[in-house]
């Protein structure tokens, strides 16, 4: 007797909700990204792997995950008021984050240029939902 297997998206949401408890969808999922650091240069931070960028049911909620595939280490970004830009090139997607006066710099080098841009256009879209909301408390606040 063959046991009926789950289909890939359900074992991939299976696995992002043992990731992240409040995981709610997947946005995108591209094959295999690197991730570098920058400090006065690129830096390989040994992570590289598939990237999953999804939505999460509370506040921030959007992260984005990339599954190392060489160490245990994944890396995980929730996009928060602390993301201070997004810059896309092709294949290129640069994160500054903004942790108090310093700045942490962070790229994700994409192997496929159309999931490139797809995780770009997402990304700043998301950012842009974010500074708009941002926009609309500072206006309830000031009524």
């Amino acid at each position: 007797m063959h046991t009926k297997r789950p289909p890939t998206n359900e074992v991939t949401n299976r696995m992002l909700k043992g990731k992240d408890a409040q995981y709610s969808h997947l946005l995108l999922t591209s094959i295999n990204v690197l991730v570098l650091k920058y400090e006065n240069k690129w830096i390989n931070t040994c992570i590289e792997g598939a990237i999953h960028l999804y939505k999460r049911k509370v506040i921030p909620s959007t992260c984005i995950l990339v599954l190392n595939r060489k160490a245990p280490a994944d890396f995980h970004l929730l996009i928060d008021k602390a993301v201070h830009g997004i810059e896309i090139f092709d294949r290129f997607i640069i994160i500054k984050i903004a942790h108090k006066k310093e700045i942490e710099v962070f790229g994700l080098w994409f192997y496929d240029k159309q999931s490139c841009a797809q995780a770009g256009s997402i990304l700043t879209d998301q950012l842009a939902l974010l500074e708009k909301s941002k926009e609309l408390l500072n206006k309830c606040k000031g009524v």
